[in-house]
């Protein structure tokens, strides 16, 4: 869901005596949104808002859907035959009734039918919240389940079936690496298999560059490889990879750069 600093536990000294995962707290959103937090909950939630924008968003999310819900809860106007229908009740009464006390009159109103059925109202409102907040999330991750899956399925098509390959032989900064990239022409789509790359730290990716002949520039897929050394990765440009004229991999910070920042350790050019 998160990047390996966001899912490492946050602790927050000043607000909480145990401390919340990212997760933990992404599942107190909806209640947080509604106000049904106590009091420490609320001030965990709040110090991971104020440290991460995209939790602030899914906040924001929640607020809009619980706004569309009160605006369809309908407002009823008593018909005007009621008020007449009180007086001719009231002056029915042979005496007025006795002085009641404060506390009697506390509960009728606690237990009349317009508290309970304000109090039934605001269930349902809850409720009918918590569903509409859980059924948006869950199609969000179907979706991302989906297009994960379509993802994969493509990348083993292309790394199974791709008619066109080049080659890319590792730099000086890295001597050992050695990449293939497949496609097939025509196709914007590409899998690139690499092998013998060096580890990276936590806070840097390998981005790889796609120029065509005129000198254009796009960044084709960020990936990192496994404890051998191995990384497989769906490449996308916007031109069909057989006007790709050269390809290169560079270390760049984790989540990518607008252009090569980093020393290259890749590199390939159509021949």
């Amino acid at each position: 869901m998160h990047s390996n600093e966001d899912a490492t536990t946050f602790y927050c000294s000043e607000v909480m005596s145990a401390p919340l995962s990212y997760e933990e707290v992404y599942e107190l959103l909806p209640a947080y949104a509604l106000g049904a937090l106590d009091e420490r909950e609320r001030a965990i939630v709040q110090a991971y808002l104020d440290r991460y924008p995209e939790l602030r968003a899914e906040v924001a999310r929640y607020g809009g859907v619980l706004h569309s819900l009160a605006a369809t809860v309908p407002q009823r106007t008593p018909p005007a035959s009621l008020k007449a229908s009180l007086i001719a009740q009231a002056q029915r009464t042979s005496r007025p009734p006795a002085r009641r006390s404060i506390g009697d009159r506390l509960l009728d109103a606690f237990l009349g039918p317009r508290f309970v059925w304000g109090v039934v109202s605001g269930v349902l409102l809850l409720l009918l919240s918590l569903f509409a907040v859980q059924t948006a999330r869950l199609s969000a991750q179907v979706a991302r389940l989906e297009r994960v899956l379509g993802e994969q399925q493509r990348l083993v098509r292309l790394l199974a079936t791709g008619s066109e390959q080049l080659t890319l032989n590792g730099t000086d900064a890295a001597p050992q690496a050695v990449a293939v990239v497949r496609y097939n022409p025509g196709e914007r789509w590409a899998a690139l298999e690499a092998h013998r790359l060096p580890p990276l730290p936590e806070s840097r990716t390998y981005q790889l560059w796609l120029t065509n002949a005129a000198g254009e520039r796009w960044s084709g897929a960020m990936f990192r490889p496994d404890d051998a050394g191995s990384a497989v990765a769906l490449v996308w440009c916007p031109q069909p990879m057989d006007e790709i004229l050269r390809f290169g991999v560079s270390i760049e910070p984790f989540g990518g750069s607008p252009a090569p920042t980093g020393p290259n350790v890749l590199r390939g050019v159509r021949s």
